[in-house]
């Protein structure tokens, strides 16, 4: 062992079997025939359930869920992002795209439909602000 990982030791992960959750969050993990306390989870595993494995780091006060293991569960799809020759992000689907946060939504369908909700809606151009339809409802 060098110097250098005496220093920093790499942490020792462990997989276990989650014996209790609620609201996504394991509580409780089996782990070789031991029953070990969660105390948090990394921002980004997804909910859990009973019986998920999961990898996670073993600290003094419990264990800190690190990822859910897939197990059977199929791959998840990628996202079919593509980046444009002018540099544009473009993201394309099938069927719709959703972006939601907290109460404001934007949806593009298939169908050409456009949704954009919110509970304020503001609109401001420099130069021209164009509505185009037939017919433009408006209240």
């Amino acid at each position: 062992m060098t110097a250098r990982n005496r220093a920093f030791p790499l942490p020792y992960r462990n997989v276990a079997e989650v014996l209790e959750a609620r609201d996504g969050h394991a509580s409780l993990l089996a782990v070789e025939g031991e029953r070990l306390t969660v105390v948090d989870h990394a921002e980004r595993v997804p909910p859990l359930a009973v019986g998920d494995r999961v990898l996670f780091e073993r600290l003094p006060r419990g264990a800190v869920v690190l990822e859910r293991l897939r197990g059977d569960r199929p791959a998840p799809a990628p996202i079919p992002a593509t980046v444009d020759e002018d540099g544009c992000l473009c993201i394309e689907h099938a069927t719709g795209l959703r972006l939601r946060v907290g109460e404001a939504r934007l949806e593009l369908r298939a169908d050409g439909t456009v949704l954009l909700d919110g509970e304020v809606i503001r609109s401001t151009a420099r130069g021209l602000n164009r509505l185009q339809g037939t017919p433009i409802e408006l209240n």
